[in-house]
Order: C-alpha cells, then structure tokens, then sequence
C-alpha cells in the first residue's frame, strides 16, 4: 500500500513520490473575483445557477432553463390553491339537508375569497392573455388543474411573455434629448470637464471659419466617438441642433461648464425614464392576498374581530360565573335559615300537638 502512495487506514506513513496528484480544492475566479470550494459543482454563487468546472484555462459558458423546477412550483401552487378551495368549501358550505352549515358560513370576509380568487384567474390582461393559455385551468368546482406541456409550449415559443404575464416586467421606451438652441458657429473648444454626458467627458475643438451645420456635425461625431454607453448623438431637420437619444431607455445626465454648454445649444440636465410596467397574474395575486391576510387585510382584521369577541365573552364569563358563586352563596345562606325555621316550626308543632292529643285523651 504505502509503495503505491496509498495510506492504509492503520498506517500514518505514505509513499509521497508515487502521488500523481493531491488532492485540493477548486480555485477559480467569477467577475474577478478569486474563490475556493470544495467541489467542482458550484451553486451557491447566483441564484438558479449551477457552475462546472471541467479544465483549467477554458471558459465555456451557456445558460439554459431549469423547466422541470418551474412545473415542480407551478404543482406545488396548484395543490396549495385547491387545498384552500376545500377548506373554503367546508367552512362556509351549507347543507340544506341535515341543516349543518361550516363554522364559517355567512361571514363575508371568508365566503367572498373563492369569488376573488375565481374572478382573478379567470380574467384576460389587456393583451387577451388567460391562465389555461399557459396550462392552468380553472376547472368545475373551482380547482385548477396544471397541464405542464401547454406551458413548455409557451416557454419554447416565447420565454419573455411567459415572465411578462405571470411576474410582470418594466419595458422602457427610448430616451430622448433635444437640444434647446443652435450650436454656435465659429471657434469651439472643449476640454475634460467643458462637456460631460453620462460622466464621460466629450473633446472637441473647431476653427473660426467652422460653420454652425459644420460644428454640429463635428461635435455629433465627438459625442459618439466618446463611447458613452448606450448614447447615441444625432442631428435634427434644421442641421443645427443635437439630438441625444438612449435607446434601451437609460437616463442621460449632461454637467459641464455652462457657457460652454450653451455654446453646443445644451443645458445641465438630468433625464430619467420611468417606463411601462405590466403587473403579472402572480403579482395580482399576491397583492389579492395580501389585502386579505396583511396588516390591514379583511382576514387580519376578522382575526382581531373574533379575538376581541373572544376575550370579551371571557370576561362575560367570568363574570357572570362570580355572580352566580355570589348568588349561590346567598341562596345556601337562606336555605340554611330556613331550614332553621323549619326545624323551629317542626318542634313547635310537635309540642302543640302533644298537648291537643293530651286534651283530647283528658
């Protein structure tokens, strides 16, 4: 064993020159950052993400959707949505039969949930999307039902309106810049700091005879040629004015000197892009239930109700029990002195009768 580089499990001793490799961790760099574990397999780095290490010095990467996670959740969600219904359904149902009603039955902060939830997920968005469109159908009775194929379908088809319906997504029109007034014509210089777009500082200088279409169209060229992430320069119909445009919708922020600036027909300013957000059916949801169940829901407020209640009738209670201990006192005092009397009266009579059985033998 030890000839073979391998420790046997009584002998502390090994062959180290026969070693063709030790045994240590995984060392590696992600987004520059030097990391170590234990395995080759990592995933507690970013979340629903799985690294391999295979070799050193290669990078292959590629991302792919972890579709049997998502119908794992989507069961799971159905099951818990058609427990609630049954249990809904047991508290509130009422049996016309046997007279038997849920303990629940009539109280309208419970009886109207299924209604809510029903009216939500069987509505259509404002692009005539529905639920049993991507596999969840709400079937008689009110229990959904999950077919997992229908849902891979849409993934396949289109995994961006599969989010944008179920979680909700903000999308951003262009932002857009125009610039106030003429670039100047004649001799123009900027320099680090005259004209900063974004923080990026733009370099441009002109010669007197520069015309003003000229110095545009120069200064355009600057702008772009300064590699400002996602700004692109352009020019309006009269030739004379900057038009700054962030196509994905980022902000554009413009600082510098200020005679400068109005010099190339701008102003400081900052403009920022709030853009379009769509609210999913899961948001929805969720924001349904928790005006039902948060700390001003109907159900949390039915809690504090019943529990208010509660407390109350145990205060009844108690208090009604102390007056009928106190009842029950008295009343045992009385029957004691009557039956004091009763037992005086009983003697009385005893005697009087002795005396008229006495007469009556005389």
């Amino acid at each position: 064993m030890g000839e073979l580089g391998l420790n046997d499990l009584d002998e502390g001793g090994a062959n180290e020159a026969n070693h063709l490799a030790t045994a240590q961790d995984a060392i590696f760099k992600y987004n520059s950052v030097t990391m170590q574990r234990s395995s080759n397999t990592i995933d507690d780095i970013t979340y629903g993400s799985t690294l391999t290490l295979v070799d050193t010095g290669k990078t292959t990467f590629s991302v792919s959707q972890d579709s049997e996670a998502l119908f794992e959740e989507m069961e799971n969600f159905v099951t818990a949505y058609n427990d609630l219904v049954n249990n809904l359904s047991i508290m509130t149902d009422y049996d016309s039969d046997t007279g038997e009603s849920g303990s629940l039955q009539g109280v309208s902060q419970v009886t109207s949930i299924k209604t809510e939830l029903n009216k939500l997920l069987t509505s259509m968005d404002s692009d005539g999307r529905s639920l049993d469109a991507y596999g969840l159908t709400l079937e008689e009775g009110g229990l959904l039902s999950f077919d997992s194929s229908t849902l891979q379908s849409k993934l396949t088809e289109d995994p961006t309106d599969v989010e944008d319906f179920f979680k909700g997504m903000t999308t951003f029109d262009p932002t857009v810049y125009n610039a106030k007034s003429d670039v100047s014509a004649g001799a123009l210089e900027f320099t680090t700091g005259d004209l900063e777009i974004n923080g990026i500082s733009v370099l441009f200088s002109s010669d007197a005879s520069a015309t003003a279409q000229e110095n545009t169209q120069a200064l355009r060229d600057a702008i772009n040629e300064a590699n400002i992430d996602d700004i692109v320069a352009s020019i309006d119909s009269t030739g004379t004015r900057l038009i700054l445009t962030s196509s994905s919708g980022n902000y554009i922020e413009i600082t510098g000197d200020s005679t400068k600036l109005a010099s190339a027909g701008l102003s400081a300013t900052s403009i920022y892009n709030d853009g379009t957000t769509s609210i999913g059916i899961f948001s929805q949801l969720y924001d349904t239930i928790d005006g039902m169940i948060g700390d001003s829901g109907s159900l949390t407020l039915l809690d504090e109700q019943f529990t208010t209640a509660q407390d109350r009738l145990e205060e009844e209670r108690e208090r009604t029990m102390k007056m009928l201990d106190s009842k029950y006192e008295t009343m045992v005092a009385q029957f004691a002195a009557y039956d004091a009397i009763i037992a005086d009266l009983n003697n009385q009579f005893s005697t009087l009768q002795t005396m008229i059985e006495t007469e009556l033998d005389s």
